[in-house]
């Protein structure tokens, strides 16, 4: 037994699909906070809030964590409830904290009243 968790601890595959992933969210999350956040935010007031960017950087240290190693490895040679959890993680649980981010530059741009219908839908949804 220990013998095969040393053995997959050792075995490590590069991924670059998912390092080019990453990148990319990070990204677009660096360009709409300093490029589309300042002509949306009024003057003076922040972009996003703190609470915001640790939503953003759970979100992409998640999907990292499920689109990399260990967790692809384990759940494409191992188990499939592994590989079920990172499809969990990947539709339900990413993409909100990634939109969190967005989500007040969106509804800036509309109006208020909307953010407040949304997040009063979204409440009474669940």
């Amino acid at each position: 037994m220990d013998g095969a968790l040393v053995f997959a601890v050792t075995d490590y595959e590069l991924h670059p699909e998912v390092w080019l992933l990453v990148a990319a969210v990070i990204g677009l999350g660096v360009y709409s906070v300093r490029a589309i956040g300042p002509l949306v935010v009024p003057a003076g007031e922040p972009v996003v809030s703190i609470a915001q960017k640790r939503f953003f950087i759970a979100g992409v240290a998640l999907l990292w964590f499920a689109a990399d190693w260990p967790m692809h490895d384990i759940a494409e040679e191992h188990l499939y409830s592994v590989h079920m959890l990172q499809h969990l993680l990947i539709s339900f649980i990413i993409p909100p904290l990634l939109l969190l981010l967005l989500l007040l530059l969106v509804f800036a741009v509309t109006d208020y009243y909307y953010y407040y219908y949304f997040c009063c839908c979204c409440c009474y949804c669940y």
